[in-house]
């Protein structure tokens, strides 16, 4: 069993002889930041690990050997899009297709496909960053704009997981502020439209907090699951699109969602201290209402969020250029006392609005309690 953490050291474990290895540590020249996904192959005894400081290191658990993506470049690193403040989250890796791995991160909604056979490297900014044989992008941003009917634009542009599907065909990749879009990859191509490439889009959970995981489920892959910041586990039908249920799975956040490879178990795990194994059961199942009374409640907090943000950063930008417009050549303010008083008018204005959103999510959560029960 592979483990790692928000520490960036990645362990091996024995469960039959209770062992522990450690294949990667800080001390390691190549340590490259935290770790939010590791995968193995069927093929080959490498494990890759998506290093938050924009590298896919090779880990080799037969002799612990530690290497960038490409042996012959070290200092190579992972950008998708064209985003500088990029930080790599997911990788995975073709079931079928070994050689084609997808990732992406923070700071860009796309996620890029490399061909490891064939890695080319190009410089930007002084930097070497690795060249994506496709990148794979949803529709615009106004789409989740007018879906979340948002005032300001989207604030949260990353992605926090993507899978592929067992026959290699389709790539689900976990968009914040909470979209899930279904890729065919064997049509994706740089020279395509983008829509022709998205097969299916999910929405209903929330993924903004943490970084939320993404999988597919069943013989088939009939099934798209994911964590939300609600704490639920969803369960979308795969061609209708629709939420087929949610069940709470974690007190504050859910984040990784693990499907046992050949029984109808999954494993899940967030904010608290547990694992929890998930299996068919004869458990009353959420009523149609509670589901999409869960739904419009995370939609409700994907829009308050967002506009409270973007309220708070327009406010913050004005309070930053009356200060400046105050000062004189010296840095010495120059404001009078009616600026003074303007100033502390702006004060209340923000103690209202933090009123405002505590009273907001007070209600959220009363809400969310009500239906649980």
């Amino acid at each position: 069993m592979l483990t790692t953490a928000n520490d960036g050291i990645v362990l091996l474990h024995d469960l039959q002889e209770r062992k522990s290895s450690k294949l990667l540590d800080p001390t390691h020249e190549l340590y490259s930041g935290a770790i939010h996904k590791v995968i193995c192959s069927k093929n080959d005894t490498e494990i890759l690990a998506a290093c938050e400081n924009n590298r896919i290191l090779r880990i080799d658990t037969r002799d612990g050997k530690v290497g960038n993506l490409a042996d012959h470049d070290e200092l190579a690193r992972i950008k998708v899009d064209s985003s500088r403040s990029f930080r790599l989250y997911s990788v995975d890796r073709n079931p079928v297709k070994p050689w084609q791995i997808a990732c992406g991160g923070s700071g860009s909604l796309a996620a890029g496909l490399l061909d490891l056979r064939f890695l080319k490297v190009y410089q930007e900014g002084g930097r070497k960053y690795f060249k994506h044989v496709n990148v794979l992008k949803p529709d615009a941003l106004e789409t989740v704009k007018k879906q979340y009917k948002l005032s300001y634009d989207c604030v949260w542009k990353s992605v926090t997981a993507l899978k592929y599907s067992k026959n290699g065909k389709n790539l689900v990749v976990n968009n914040c502020p909470g979209n899930i879009v279904l890729y065919d990859v064997n049509n994706a191509n740089l020279n395509n439209n983008v829509k022709n490439n998205v097969i299916n889009t999910y929405d209903g959970h929330q993924n903004i907090t943490t970084v939320k995981g993404v999988s597919f489920y069943g013989d088939d892959d009939e099934f798209v699951l994911s964590g939300s910041d609600c704490g639920r586990l969803f369960f979308w039908d795969k061609v209708s699109t629709e939420v087929v249920t949610c069940w709470q799975g974690d007190e504050d956040i859910l984040n990784v969602i693990c499907p046992h490879p050949s029984q109808a178990v999954i494993a899940t795990s967030g904010i608290d201290n547990d694992v929890k194994l998930w299996m068919p059961s004869g458990r009353k199942v959420p009523s149609e209402d509670h589901i999409k009374n869960v739904v419009m409640i995370n939609k409700r907090k994907i829009r308050r969020e967002n506009e409270m943000f973007m309220r708070g950063s327009l406010e913050d930008s004005i309070d930053l250029e009356a200060i400046m417009a105050g000062m004189g050549s010296d840095g010495v303010d120059d404001s009078d006392d009616s600026d003074s008083s303007a100033s502390s008018d702006e004060m209340v204005d923000t103690d209202e609005m933090n009123t405002e959103l505590e009273q907001f999510y007070n209600q959220l959560n009363r809400d969310i309690q009500d239906q649980d029960l």
